[in-house]
């Protein structure tokens, strides 16, 4: 059976083998460019690893645009107090690999921001099962209220608590999660929740994964409220 689909770059395979074979050459030559972490391209000089013909096509200056030096600095040092250097093994609990590296560069972040402002509680928006969470009250003493819309997820995030407490020997700061749906209707409750948390005092507002429309209500929230960052 031919294959002769051409694609939008102009290959045109003879059959379903030599494409699939095409594509595994393509993988293989730039596995590490593929499996990099958006952090690590921009703390390990990733813009650098591109092929050279893709980096004339794109300049570095709109790949760093936004990015200060102040930023990267943060990141290169939250980068180096991430998950790997834990030696308490339970924080791995249920995570991924690439999983532990987003959670332990993002806690040391948090953690650092929430010391610069001298601020103790953090609102996680997106929180799911609670490992940002986790990490930021067991291992950064904050307290954490961590919010989601799906409940199991807030059921998971509440076993897994139990199941982490009875083996970790630090003193965690408080730990509560909510279900709650985020959305631009949903705020008003999200405020009180938070007040009811946290009672009056200052607090920080993060989320690991604001994928669609969280990430502009997450954006509308800190500007509605008293988040201090």
């Amino acid at each position: 059976m031919e294959f002769n689909t051409e694609s939008e770059f102009g290959f045109r395979p003879s059959n379903p083998s030599q494409y699939a074979l095409s594509l595994l050459e393509l993988v293989n030559r730039y596995q590490e460019l593929f499996s990099i972490s958006v952090v690590d391209f921009f703390t390990l000089g990733g813009f650098s690893k591109l092929p050279e013909d893709w980096q004339r096509v794109i300049p570095s200056d709109v790949v760093n645009e936004g990015a200060s030096d102040a930023f990267i600095d943060d990141l290169i040092q939250a980068a180096g107090k991430g998950l790997p250097n834990l030696s308490n093994q339970d924080f791995r609990f249920r995570m991924s690999p690439k999983k532990q590296h987003e959670v332990g560069i993002m806690a040391a972040l948090v953690g650092k921001v929430a010391a610069a402002h001298r601020v103790e509680t953090v609102i996680d928006l997106g929180s799911g099962q609670g490992y940002l969470s986790r990490l930021l009250a067991f291992q950064h003493g904050l307290n954490v209220l961590g919010v989601d819309g799906d409940p199991a997820q807030s059921a998971g995030a509440y076993r897994i608590d139990a199941q982490f407490a009875k083996r970790s020997t630090r003193v965690p700061g408080e730990l509560s999660h909510s279900t709650l749906l985020i959305s631009p209707a949903s705020l008003p409750q999200l405020q009180r929740d938070i007040v009811d948390f946290n009672g009056q005092k200052d607090w920080l507002l993060c989320g690991l994964h604001t994928c669609g429309s969280l990430a502009y209500t997450t954006i509308d929230l800190f500007f509605k409220t008293d988040a201090n960052a």
